[in-house]
């Protein structure tokens, strides 16, 4: 329902937390196409499932955006 995008999130979150990541990441794709409100959040779990992923390319951009949009220094995502 594009009408309400954090259905599509909150999906998501359900597939993430049960290790179905491919499926997370199409539908966090769905809320952040029908313009989600939290795009902090959006990005930052996209990051991380593209990172349980093994895919980590496609996951530093999406940190990039939560750490610039959080404005938290990079020491703390550095591990």
């Amino acid at each position: 329902d594009p009408y309400k995008p954090e259905i599509y999130f909150y999906q998501a979150l359900v597939n993430e937390e049960m290790g179905n990541f491919k499926r997370a990441l199409g539908l966090l794709t769905q809320a952040k196409n029908y313009e989600y409100s939290n795009i902090v959040a959006i990005s930052e779990h996209l990051a991380s499932n593209y990172y349980a992923l093994g895919q980590y390319d496609h996951a530093i951009p999406h940190y990039e955006a939560v750490i610039s949009a959080k404005k938290v220094p990079i020491k703390y995502f550095v591990a």
